[in-house]
């Protein structure tokens, strides 16, 4: 993260085991789509779920960055 903000508009997969410890396995994708296609979203809960399949007792964040200022804004209406 830079100055300003994230660099590109990305979706991270972070996964954390049953002790809430992050495991070391970050999966990051650039370049989507704002409109994500259902085959796309479907893909990447394959991916998400693969490894509580194989590891058992892990939760997963999904975290989307977005260039732009970190600077808190007041949200008004019709933002």
């Amino acid at each position: 993260m830079g100055p300003d903000g994230f660099d590109l508009e990305s979706l991270y997969l972070i996964w954390f085991d049953d002790n809430g410890a992050q495991l070391p396995c970050i999966v990051p994708f650039d370049d989507l789509d704002e409109q994500l296609e259902a085959k796309v979203v479907a893909t990447l809960m394959m991916i998400a779920e693969a490894p509580v399949a194989d590891i058992g007792g892990c939760s997963i964040a999904i975290a989307l960055t977005r260039p732009g200022s970190s600077a808190l804004t007041e949200i008004g209406p019709g933002t």
